[in-house]
């Protein structure tokens, strides 16, 4: 596993050697107290056009969305709760080491190779 301090409520990276079936990626940040959302993308390269496996964004006291977008078009939205933020066929979410929600893979988890963050996050550490 590898760790990447990063202090900035931005962050694109390539995963070294790609997503696993079963492969665990966590992150340390903080969300603003004002804050309205941010999100958390998994795609399969660093281009804006690339796709999104996984598109995991927390609307503040409303709701989280989970989707992925293919060829350029973002496909049905699934919903979590929103709390706590006031080889597998599902990516498993854990919050504060809980399990979340769960979002089936739509787009081969071997074809992810980035990582995007991005909105009302200030990211500490990946790993």
């Amino acid at each position: 596993c590898s760790s990447v301090s990063h202090k900035s409520n931005s962050y694109v990276g390539t995963i070294p050697e790609g997503i696993k079936p079963d492969m665990a990626v966590c992150f340390q940040g903080t969300v603003p107290a004002d804050s309205d959302q941010f999100a958390i993308n998994f795609k399969t390269g660093s281009s804006d056009g690339d796709d999104v496996a996984l598109h995991f964004n927390p609307l503040i006291g409303q709701k989280v969305t989970l989707s992925s977008c293919r060829n350029g078009k973002w496909e049905s939205e699934e919903s979590a709760s929103a709390e706590p933020f006031t080889r597998s066929s599902l990516h498993h979410v854990f919050v504060n080491g809980v399990k979340h929600c769960m979002f089936k893979h739509r787009i081969p988890v071997e074809k992810v190779s980035t990582l995007n963050i991005g909105g009302d996050v200030s990211l500490e550490y990946i790993w």
